[in-house]
């Protein structure tokens, strides 16, 4: 049975499907064989020195088709020519911890499995591994030692041992090794070219294919099966392009070569793609090329100057690459492609939006650590992993020192978690892979007492309310986010590593990075060539600001800045242009800075503490129990004005209300998922719906026996907060336009500023606030028009700026305090039946006092609701008798 992550590969290998072979070195397969065209005279050329000699060095710069050239032609040449060839391309030790580190025992153990392949067994008699193959075969053996650098660059102890084996075979047998490596690392080999027995050694170095009837029958070739797939129009205009690339005045020729090439082709295959429909075959057309030229012109490089068609085209495939790995992820294209369109219950286990996204926004973060001014650099893996999740690495870890160092993380169990993970993507794994194997199991497998904490047991009155871990003790720092909110550290930490090491697949899979041994379990990550380093690069950046990575974080976003209203950003996805709207649950955005379109959307069970947003456009926008202490609102726009909503006469008490919030069968199973929730029989979660209980909490799959105090409701427009906790929230020089309205209903907190403030309306029911205040800007001559409507509320010290005009209604209210300094003709307050106690205005008189309630306890109680708690439910839930917490 395949494992999910085999899936992943099989349905972006039938995605990836090209009649070009695009960015990636050519293999031995026969397909791969038939593609490649040209370099007849270097295979002839390098079959001739290999008869002549018993030791070839091939070298070239990055690109210029060493691997593919050795296993599409060279290989098979030697093979035709009679000699049996054993190829080295994998300088990993399959048993690393072997006691015996000699280069004849280093060379049997990497060489054994293709040596029986290719009919010549090696056994563990007194004869060196050179020596039997001397003898196997006639003494036409060829040994090619493919990608060399790797052994020289991260196990240079064991290079000189193999320097001096290749040596001592070369003096002491007729047989013939091949050395194929890197340009710049030939000077590595000079021990070798000087000691090599007289006459018995030969360079060549592969130079970029250039001679115009190669570059031809790359672009269309019969015999490659691409004519059927580009009309000849097209298929000219390319070859035009690439001659005037080369006449360019100071054009690096190196800089371009049959890897841009076929990277463009590989592009504009499925740009035609795009366009022909998943029935019609895709044809490159004159349109196509003519398009992509023009986006290459808008587009400059790092000096300023346009791209060519072939430096853009290679941008362009390199995306497409990484757009296949995504569609792989999808569950349409994942039954689509590997032709189960019948069966919708075909998914990728663990391949949830949220893991997706999440794996998509650290492959751009991975690729800046893999190059640098346009070169590609060399990463172990956990070092570039370090790198790429430095800021939540330390969060998370910080996180979970709670109270002793049993219960504390570091980096180096994360580093035993980051190996584990790593080990279950190899595709000779054959348990639980990367997106199947639990928490627990890799837990077990670490084996580290600091991820196995212990807290107390939520009470049963606080798990009939949904709560499955108390966050104060879990996640006291309030590290964690998204469906794992509340969690405890060390368990984000785990997923956390499992999305960095699924876009290090992605990387891998779509043949962009390679991973090469560095001695024991330790692992080289690098690109595979030079020219990818410019195309990442800017792939990365356009995205940096991508919304779905803070939309699906599972660490808290703090200190960021959000902006996705910038012309080099992704496009937000929450601009929705239906009338359906977007669920976004268990945000944690603390302290950042966000600009963007809002429209029609519902934000449940968030933490905005300190965030400020700005210039933000809200129209249909629903906060939902969320945390809004210390956040800004300004120069925003509020679009439309809101429903009306009945105070509820069962909300007597100074707990917050609950909500049940329809979501999407994706957001329910995700929380099912990372929470650990059980379901009933049949494997999916019972409903569609979320309980969002209290501010503070995550929100949870609904179940029976949940409460939903309240009804709240959808907005098609203004800006409404349903429940929550507010302190020091602050609406400051904001618009409201067509009628637009701020509504706060079931609010509890202190200061609701709004200041600076033009037209605007605010619409307030059953909320308790101490601190209201609405002001106009001083140095502006006009005198905004305000609607401020407050039904059962509590509110205590109220205050209306100078030279506002409009009204203020409070119905059924107690009033603490209340002050004005507009001018009673243009600015009316309405008290109607409010208890108020302190009211002072010239109209009113200077002190207006009406009879304390029967029951003061009652007042208090309401009173009691404005003070400032972090975690709301700590308060709440000590009204329970059976619930033990501090308030």
């Amino acid at each position: 049975m395949k494992t999910t992550l085999s899936l992943w590969r099989g349905f972006f290998q039938s995605l990836d499907k090209c009649p070009w072979p695009g960015p990636r070195p050519l293999n031995d397969s026969e397909t791969d064989r038939g593609s490649f065209v040209g370099r007849k005279q270097d295979s002839s050329d390098f079959v001739n020195r290999v008869k002549k000699h018993r030791l070839v060095i091939l070298s070239g710069e990055s690109g210029a088709g060493k691997s593919s050239l050795l296993n599409t032609r060279l290989v098979e040449d030697l093979r035709k020519s009679g000699y049996r060839v054993l190829v080295c391309r994998k300088w990993s030790d399959p048993h690393p911890d072997s006691p015996d580190k000699e280069a004849d025992s280093f060379m049997r153990r990497i060489l054994g499995p293709e040596a029986i392949l290719q009919g010549c067994p090696l056994d563990a008699k007194g004869e060196t591994v050179f020596e039997q193959l001397d003898q196997l075969a006639y003494k036409k053996v060829v040994l090619v030692l493919d990608q060399f650098e790797h052994l020289i660059r991260h196990q240079p102890a064991m290079f000189r041992k193999v320097s001096s084996w290749i040596l001592d075979a070369n003096k002491r047998t007729e047989l013939k090794i091949v050395l194929s490596l890197r340009l710049e690392f030939v000077t590595r080999l000079r021990q070798i070219e000087r000691d090599a027995a007289p006459y018995s050694i030969s360079t060549k170095v592969l130079e970029p294919l250039r001679a115009d009837e190669d570059i031809q029958e790359i672009i269309s070739s019969d015999k490659a099966g691409t004519s059927q797939y580009i009309e000849k129009e097209a298929a000219n205009r390319i070859f035009e392009l690439w001659r005037e690339s080369a006449r360019a005045p100071g054009m690096r020729w190196n800089s371009i070569g049959p890897l841009h090439l076929q990277a463009t082709q590989y592009a504009l295959y499925f740009a035609a793609k795009g366009d022909a429909g998943s029935d019609a075959t895709p044809i490159i057309q004159i349109r196509h090329v003519r398009a992509m030229e023009e986006a290459a012109a808008e587009r400059v490089d790092a000096s300023g100057a346009a791209l060519t068609l072939f430096d853009y085209g290679l941008r362009k495939a390199v995306e497409a690459k990484l757009e296949n790995c995504k569609r792989a992820c999808e569950s349409r294209d994942r039954r689509e492609a590997a032709g189960f369109e019948d069966q919708p219950s075909m998914h990728i286990e663990g391949c949830d939006t949220s893991f997706v996204q999440g794996a998509l926004a650290l492959a751009y973060r991975i690729v800046p650590q893999l190059s640098s001014g346009g070169y590609k650099l060399e990463r172990e893996a956990w070092d570039l992993a370090r790198m790429t999740l430095g800021a939540e690495l330390t969060q998370l870890i910080d996180g979970a020192k709670l109270d002793g160092k049993s219960r504390s993380i570091d980096h180096e169990a994360a580093a035993l978690v980051h190996e584990q993970l790593l080990h279950r993507t190899e595709k000779k794994f054959s348990g639980e892979d990367l997106l199947t194997v639990g928490r627990a199991e890799i837990k077990r497998s670490v084996d580290h007492p600091g991820f196995n904490p212990q807290f107390s047991e939520p009470t049963l009155a606080a798990k009939e309310e949904g709560i499955d871990v108390l966050p104060w003790e879990a996640d006291p720092q309030d590290v964690t986010a998204g469906p794992m909110l509340g969690m405890f550290p060390g368990d984000v930490l785990i997923e956390e590593l499992r999305r960095l090491v699924f876009a290090q697949c992605w990387l891998e899979e779509a043949m962009l990075i390679q991973a090469s041994p560095a001695g024991g379990s330790r692992r080289m990550l690098e690109l595979i060539h030079d020219g990818f380093a410019d195309a990442l690069e800017s792939w990365a950046r356009r995205r940096r600001s991508d919304a779905g990575a803070a939309l699906h974080l599972l660490t808290a976003a703090k200190g960021r800045t959000l902006d996705w209203l910038g012309r080099d950003t992704e496009p937000l996805p929450l601009r929705n242009e239906s009338r359906e709207h977007e669920v976004f649950v268990n945000l944690r955005w603390k302290d950042c800075q966000v600009t963007a379109d809002f429209v029609r959307i519902v934000f449940v069970n968030c933490d905005f503490r300190g965030t400020g947003f700005r210039g933000c456009r809200f129209e249909g926008v629903v906060f939902v129990n969320c945390l809004m202490d210390n956040v800004t609102f300004e120069g925003c726009t509020i679009v439309g004005g809101t429903s009306t909503v009945i105070p509820n006469p069962d909300l007597k008490d100074d707990r917050l209300p609950a909500f049940r919030v329809c979501a999407k069968r994706a957001t329910v199973d995700e929380l099912t998922h990372y929470r650990e929730l059980q379901v009933e029989q049949g494997g999916r979660p019972p409903e569609l719906d979320l309980f969002s209980r209290t501010s503070g909490l995550s929100a949870m799959p609904w179940r029976n026996g949940f409460v939903a105090k309240h009804d709240w409701c959808l907005e098609d427009h203004g800006l409404s907060m349903f429940g929550g906790r507010l302190s020091s929230l602050m609406v400051r020089a904001c618009h409201f336009v067509d009628g637009g309205t701020l509504a706060l209903r079931f609010i509890a907190g202190s200061s609701l500023d709004v200041v600076e403030a033009s037209d605007c309306a605010i619409d307030i029911v059953q909320s308790a606030i101490r601190g209201l205040t609405v002001t106009k800007a001083v140095d502006s001559p006009a005198t905004p028009k305000v609607s401020v409507s407050l039904n059962d509320c509590v509110v205590a010290n109220c205050w209306f700026g100078a030279n506002l005009q409009g009204r203020s209604e409070f119905q059924n209210c107690q009033v603490y305090q209340l002050c004005t300094l507009s001018d009673p003709r243009l600015f009316d307050i309405d008290l109607c039946d409010s208890l108020r106690v302190g009211v002072t205005n010239d109209f009113i008189g200077t002190l207006a006092r009406l009879p304390m309630p029967p029951e003061p306890d009652e007042v208090l109680k309401k009173l009691k609701a404005m003070d400032f708690r972090t975690y709301p439910a700590r308060l709440e839930f000590g009204i329970a008798a059976d619930v033990r917490v501090d308030s």
